[in-house]
C-alpha cells in the first residue's frame, strides 16, 4: 500500500522520496520498499548536532520548510497521517530548507481534502513535531524554559499553515487601474518560494 502511495505521489510531483521497487517473499506478510536516494538530503536530528549556535533561526527555516510540504500535500489531495520531523528529509535549497516526505505508510490520497481532514492532519504534525522537538531538546541538555519554547514553536505550525494556505488559495480582485498589484502578488508567491507559470485575469 505503501508503495502505491508512494508511486501515486510521484506521479502527482509531490516533494517525497520515489520508489524505486518493492521486495516481498511468498507466505510472508512483511514486504521492504527500495526508494531511489535523496541526493544532498539529511535529517533534522543532523541540523541541531552539526549547527547548534543560532539553533532557533534553523529552527524557524525548519517548521517553514514542514509547513510548506503539508500545504503542498493537502493541495495535492494527499492525507499524511503521521507527518513528523522524523519521516522528513531536508534539503537547503538557497537561504531556505526543503522538506521531503519518507514515510507514507498511513497517507491517504484523495481528489481534494476536506478541510476537516487538513485540520486533523495538522493537529497531528503539531503534536509529532513537539515531540520530535522535545527529544532533540532533552539530547541537547536544555532547560525545561527552553523545552516549552520548543513546545511553542511547534504550535505555531498552526499560524504559519494558515498564512500560507491563505495566500495561496485567496480570491484577489483588482480594479483596472491597479494593475501593479499583479506584480506584488506574484513577487509575494516568490518571496514564499513558488514558481508562476501562468497568469489568467478575468
Amino acid at each position: 500500500r505503501e508503495y502505491e502511495v508512494l508511486r501515486e505521489l510521484e506521479a502527482r510531483g509531490a516533494p517525497a522520496v520515489k520508489a524505486s521497487g518493492l521486495v516481498t517473499r511468498s507466505g510472508d506478510s512483511s514486504s521492504v520498499i527500495l526508494t531511489r536516494y535523496l541526493t544532498r538530503s539529511f535529517q533534522f536530528r543532523r541540523l541541531f548536532m552539526r549547527l547548534p549556535e543560532g539553533e532557533r533561526g534553523y529552527r524557524d527555516q525548519l517548521l517553514d520548510a514542514m509547513t510548506g510540504l503539508l500545504v503542498e500535500l493537502h493541495r495535492m489531495g494527499v492525507f499524511w497521517g503521521d507527518c513528523s520531523l522524523a519521516n522528513t528529509l531536508l534539503m537547503r535549497d538557497g537561504q531556505r530548507l526543503q522538506a521531503f516526505l519518507v514515510d507514507g505508510e498511513t497517507s491517504e490520497i484523495h481528489e481534494q481534502l476536506s478541510a476537516g481532514q487538513r485540520e486533523a492532519d495538522l493537529e497531528i504534525a503539531i503534536e509529532n513535531v513537539a515531540g520530535d522537538l522535545a527529544d532533540m531538546a532533552a539530547l541537547n541538555g536544555k532547560s525545561m524554559d527552553e523545552i516549552d519554547d520548543d513546545f511553542e514553536a511547534a504550535l505555531s505550525l498552526r499560524d504559519r499553515y494558515g498564512r500560507l494556505w491563505d495566500v495561496l488559495h485567496q480570491d484577489v480582485t483588482i480594479e483596472y487601474d491597479k494593475r501593479y498589484l499583479v506584480d506584488l502578488r506574484l513577487q509575494a508567491l516568490h518571496q514564499l518560494g513558488y514558481v508562476v507559470d501562468e497568469v489568467i485575469l478575468e
